[in-house]
């Protein structure tokens, strides 16, 4: 009996034993159980007769006759089994559709489940790997279903896991998808995949781990590679590979670890008696494989600091991720196997002691079968290490000259590790010890150390404790508490166990002895607004075609609410900053109405039709009208059909390289267009959207090579244009995508672009700080059914709170409001046919930023000590001001501390399940701190007030609206209406280095004392105090002095005042407003006029030939003169002219060029007949073309018998 008749057996006596037991149930025999939802399901395929029975399903034009039950390729180690195959796919999106997912399941909205299945390229795909992710079946149209926000790489070699997480809304649940997604490299379609495994189960809330567990530490040594061992390595760290992740038995390997500041070394000693590499495949020979994540992100997939490297017993090599191809590595042959010796790049951290990273050691084995049969890892009991971070293990860094060797102990805080000298953390008696006042402020208490009585005192908010050396006894709040070890002086000073100490002052702490560290969480939330981050440009939506469907909506007062919800700056409404608008590419004949109103300006080469675009303008002088900060983004979709191979707007296509300078031409074009006519900031501009998207819809298709050059030319048009605009690229669908592009990028063209903007599509975590450009967020969504809920305006917040931490200036959602004939997840507004409209709570979770948020305000440093409080925070440069943003993520309330304000008060709204921008009652601050509860799932914001009792007054700098490259710019920083004695100030002054430079400060006040300080780029710090004078009203206090840097064309700068701060007599101080910017024009050098001197300059001396005696020769006395004329010009033309030195040392370089030229020799000799006769016949090929070329008298290229006569003649008639 073959496979087939035992499962078919198997089906048939299955469906018998379920149609008997609904008989006796029936007749009463037995009594009925309660119907009782399964906790899980779990398919297999392995006993399903066939499709059918397997209650499969194909979906996006995938077709059921090829679909089939393959029993040659299956999930798991057993003889026998089966999974699903899809055949003859010809697109990315035909789909496997499993019915039978949710079978059985609790589907109550609210519950959530994990999801996942098991993908694997067939070996008859020609194509070998792809990109898949699940969704699950909520809707009756496939392109809104809940899909993952992740997707997996699927290979031929083995089984990748698919996983999501869903939670039921009100929709019914028909079953779950497997679908392909494109992303960088990962474009082509898999034509043949099989889908094994899928499993459902209700998800489990992880336990967040608040510091990595180690998994192993490393001492520091430097070896010598060489694939023998040295001394070194003989007390190193030692781990073994003895986790099997595919066979059951075979090579393995005991490993050391070292690591310097350089490098983490490896010495693998690989038990493996049959060693082959006889497979052309490297993953297939005897080999080991190491894998380091830096960062320790344990990201799944490989971000933009993991690095894979595999070593074969023969020394060949390959890589993976951004491993360097030079890196060091030695190996030799054992009589067991072979050694493996290895130093692996640390390229993007600083090795230091204490520094935590991701590692994983996996040995490959042919057993001389000619293929790989089994994989030993140490720790990662998957096969997906080469392309999933998430299961390595880690690794600690240890300073080896600790006593002993012993291992290091490391404290961490809120999950960062904190900063302390080698021995200050100390082991005595099983107890950790710390020095206190360090921990304390680490802990931002308020701590104070009297060496007299040897006691330390820690305030934090209303909390007091007195803590005294030698006793194990402490105050809190006066009444006597034990502590768990007595409190001891060292050289370190006093010394504390942190456990007792901080949880006394609310943390939550804990000794993890087998690791070494300390874990405290601290139970508040902290601000620092001193600590400033990026600047923030603003946050908005995509107008697109959709707002085509708002202009013309039917309630006209319907309109005017969404437009004011969207805009607005009061009640309820977000206060959006960004409008992203579409460079349209279609014809006005295009027969699809959507795209004929997204006509291009550019319909034909040559021909400008600005009769167009007729939505967008209008939303975007609505936008205007309502938001004053309004600001706007373009990029193109598609370049219009004729610049494009296909003749298309659609289906990608690529650019014509005969096109790339019109294109660029085009862009700036229109960018100029859209400011000058209609008055539209225009703030940035990106070359491309999504330049490795190919779809139905507009659409353009970059390779690496070609995004690389037009990139570039884009910049160059738009800066050669003087244009205020910035130029962006690539704008990749995932951050993944734009990292792939931007590697292969030129670093001639990555330095042309001004910011990297980038989608978030597919959860990628793909780290893009390291190109060092500002980073845009500009367009993420969800294409299933749309979810109104506060769920998910909870995790919209989180995604805008992860960018910004992540350095991100701005983010933008898809659409502003989705089209009347769809009900997706795309957009802040729903837009229906029916007339009728509503907000999804992203919309005001979003508002609780970008209300308060402004562009030009900059990012602080803010902390949260809970692990469900997720806190932004930002400042008013001018003001000082800052608005805190708090989300709460969790089923429950939470409550906490907030400290760090500054002001005397603060405002507060909040978005929660039942509020939508609801400002709240204000609360007043005491010492800069409040205690508030956080409702669940919500998003709370705190708005700094001014003091209503303030000193009064305002600082101010004042100056000319405008400069010349190469002047001395003076500004005065000077102080209005002071109503109090003002006896100390200091500020902070902002400028772009890359126009002017800071001279100096002078006080303008007699008495008054100004000291000046440069810190970070483009900032000064003032402070100015009086001795025994005050400042009362109006008065000038400072004068600045900054040089205009040599620029080209005109620019517009600002400096500005931020952080000023007075101080009373009393010693009270307050924040005063800075105000207005100082807007200044700059007008840089014309160095048209020098720059040609300077090349007829050069020119002429190229040309010239030098001689004391022969006709057209130049002395060389003349040649001192003009090169030292030329050396004089250069350094006014490359320094920091003005525009009077320049026209200066261009009239000086022609006086001496006239001179030059006059000292030329006009006396023609003998002399120079024997010259042209011994050159007779040269030519301008000739090396000594240059000493005879003035003989050339006919200009023929060639001294022959005509230049000769000529001369004669000339002697002759002289």
């Amino acid at each position: 009996m073959d496979k087939l008749d035992m499962r078919t057996m198997k089906a048939q006596c299955r469906r018998w034993l379920i149609f008997l037991l609904v008989l006796i149930m029936t007749a009463g025999a037995l009594p009925a159980p309660p119907v009782q939802a399964a906790a899980s399901v779990r398919l297999h395929f392995d006993d399903a007769a066939d499709v059918s029975e397997a209650n499969l399903g194909a979906g996006g034009g995938q077709q059921m006759s090829s679909i089939s039950l393959d029993d040659t390729l299956f999930y798991g180690s057993a003889a026998i089994g089966q999974s699903v195959k899809m055949a003859d796919r010809l697109d990315k999106v035909y789909r496997l559709k499993i019915l039978d997912a949710f079978s059985g399941l609790d589907v109550t909205p609210g519950k959530t489940y994990t999801i996942s299945a098991r993908v694997r390229v067939n070996g008859a795909s020609p194509v070998k790997a792809g990109l898949f992710f699940l969704s699950v079946m909520d809707s009756t149209v496939p392109q809104q279903y809940t899909k993952a926000a992740d997707s997996f790489l699927a290979t031929d070699q083995e089984w990748a896991e698919l996983k999501m997480t869903y939670t039921v809304g009100d929709k019914p649940i028909t079953g779950i998808t497997v679908e392909q997604m494109y992303a960088g490299a990962y474009n082509q379609v898999v034509a043949v995949v099989n889908v094994d495994e899928v499993v459902v189960s209700e998800y489990q809330e992880p336990g967040e781990p608040e510091t990595p567990v180690v998994s192993a530490a490393v001492y520091k040594g430097t070896p010598v590679i060489d694939g023998q061992p040295d001394a070194v390595w003989e007390n190193a760290t030692e781990i073994r590979t003895d986790i099997f992740s595919r066979g059951q038995s075979g090579a393995t390997a005991a490993a050391k670890l070292l690591w310097d500041e350089t490098a983490v070394y490896v010495l693998a000693s690989v038990y493996d008696p049959v060693r082959s590499v006889v497979n052309p495949l490297a993953h297939e020979q005897d080999s080991i494989e190491i894998f380091l994540d830096e960062d320790n992100a344990k990201s799944v997939t490989l971000d933009s600091n993991d690095s894979h490297y595999r070593i074969n017993y023969m020394n060949a090599r390959s890589f993976g991720g951004q491993a360097l191809q030079t890196f060091q590595s030695g190996a030799s042959e054992t009589e067991y196997g072979y050694l493996v010796e290895a130093a692996i790049p640390i390229q993007f951290v600083q090795a230091e002691p204490g520094l935590v990273m991701g590692f994983e050691l996996q040995v490959n084995d042919d057993p001389g079968t000619g293929s790989r049969q089994s994989i030993a890892k140490w720790h990662d009991p998957t096969n997906n290490s080469f392309k999933d971070a998430s299961g390595w293990g880690t690794i600690v860094l240890l300073d080896s000259s600790l006593p002993g060797g012993g291992l290091n102990i490391n404290a961490y805080m809120n999950g960062k590790r904190l900063e302390f000298e080698a021995g200050e953390l100390l082991r005595l008696d099983g107890v950790v010890m710390a020095p206190a006042v360090k921990l304390l402020q680490a802990f931002r208490a308020q701590t104070q150390w009297d060496p007299q009585t040897e006691k330390a005192t820690a305030v934090k908010g209303s909390a007091v404790l007195e803590l005294s050396s030698g006793s194990s006894l402490a105050l809190l709040d006066g009444e006597p508490v034990e502590l768990e070890a007595s409190a001891m002086l060292s050289e370190q000073g006093v010394l504390m166990a942190p456990v007792s100490m901080l949880s006394l002052l609310g943390a939550t702490v804990d000794w993890d002895a087998a690791a070494g560290i300390v874990r405290i969480r601290t139970n508040d939330i902290y601000v620092d607004t001193s600590r400033e981050r990026q600047d923030i440009w603003g946050f908005g939506g995509s107008a697109n075609n959709p707002v085509h469907d708002l202009m013309n909506f039917p309630d006209v007062q319907g309109k005017e609410i969404i437009l004011e919800k969207l805009f607005g700056t009061t009640g309820s409404s977000a206060g959006l900053t960004v409008v992203r608008l579409e460079v349209n590419p279609f014809q006005k004949t295009d027969p699809i109405p959507t795209n004929a109103l997204q006509a291009t300006a550019l319909p034909a080469e040559g021909v400008w039709d600005w009769d167009t675009d007729a939505h967008q303008i209008w939303f975007s002088n609505e936008a205007i009208s309502r938001g004053e900060d309004v600001r706007f983004y373009a990029v193109p979709w598609s370049a219009p059909a004729w610049m494009k191979d296909n003749q298309s707007e659609i289906n990608g296509g690529h650019l014509l390289p005969e096109y790339y300078d019109t294109y660029a031409d085009y862009l700036k074009t229109w960018v100029e267009r859209y400011r000058n006519e209609h008055g539209f900031d225009i703030k940035w501009l990106s070359v491309q959207n999504e330049p490795n998207t190919i779809v139905k819809y507009a659409s353009a298709a970059y390779t690496y090579e070609e995004m690389d050059t037009v990139a570039g030319k884009v910049a160059d048009a738009v800066h050669g244009a003087g244009l205020p605009v910035m130029v962006g690229a690539p704008e990749g669908n995932t951050k993944l995508t734009t990292f792939d592009y931007l590697t292969h990028m030129s670093e001639e063209t990555r330095s042309k672009l001004d910011f990297i903007p980038t989608h978030s599509y597919g959860g990628h975590t793909t780290n893009l700080s390291g190109f060092g450009k500002p980073l845009f967020q500009t367009e993420v969504s969800s294409t299933a059914a749309n979810d109104p809920s506060i769920k998910d305006g909870v995790d919209n917040a989180k995604q805008i709170a992860e960018a910004l931490s992540q350095g991100y200036h701005g983010w933008l959602r898809w659409w502003f409001v989705t089209p009347t004939n769809t009900n997706s997840g795309e957009a802040l507004v729903q837009l229906r046919s029916d007339g009728t409209y509503s907000f999804n709570k992203r919309l005001y979770t979003m508002g609780q930023f970008s209300r308060f948020i402004r562009p030009g305000d900059v990012v602080v440093e803010a902390e949260s000590g809970f692990r469900s409080l997720h806190v932004t925070a930002a400042k008013d440069p001018i003001t000082g001001k800052a608005a805190v943003v708090v989300i709460n993520d969790s089923m429950a309330s939470i409550e906490s501390p907030v400290y760090g304000f500054s002001a005397p008060s603060v405002d507060i709204y909040r978005t929660s399940a039942s509020e939508d921008l609801v400002q709240q009652e204000s609360r007043t601050l005491e010492n800069g701190a409040l205690s508030y509860t956080f409702p669940a799932q919500s998003v709370t914001t705190f708005v700094e007030l001014e003091d209503p009792d303030s000193l009064g007054g305002s600082a101010a700098l004042s100056g000319p609206a405008q400069a010349a490259a190469g002047q001395t710019l003076t500004l005065t920083y000077s102080m209005h209406d002071v109503t109090s004695s003002v006896y100390a100030q200091s500020a902070i002054i902002h400028f772009d280095p890359a126009v002017l430079e800071y001279i100096g400060a002078e006080s303008l006040m007699n008495q008054v004392t100004v000291t000046d300080s440069v810190y970070g780029e483009g900032r000064v710090k003032l402070i100015a105090y009086g001795l025994g004078a005050s400042l009362t009203g109006t008065k000038d206090v400072i004068r600045l002095q900054f040089r205009v840097l040599p620029i080209t064309g005109t620019m517009n700068s600002t400096i500005y005042l931020s952080d000023v701060r007075v101080a009373d007599g009393n010693g009270d101080i307050e924040g005063i407003g800075g105000g207005e910017p100082n807007e200044l024009t700059v007008y840089g050098l014309d160095l048209t006029a020098l720059l040609a001197k300077l090349a007829e300059a050069k020119a002429g001396l190229e040309a010239a030939a030098f001689s004391a005696t022969l006709w057209g020769h130049y002395p060389q006395s003349a040649l001192e003169t003009l090169q030292a004329a030329v050396d004089a010009a250069e350094a006014v033309a490359g320094g920091a002219a003005s525009q009077a030195e320049a026209n200066q040392a261009a009239l000086s370089l022609h006086t001496a060029m006239e001179s030059f030229k006059r000292s030329v020799n006009r006396n023609r000799d003998i002399g120079d007949l024997a010259v042209m006769g011994r050159h007779y016949l040269a030519t301008g090929g000739d090396g000594t073309w240059r000493q005879v070329r003035m003989y050339d008298h006919n200009q023929d290229g060639k001294l022959d018998m005509d230049d000769i006569s000529a001369f004669i003649w000339g002697m002759m008639h002289e």
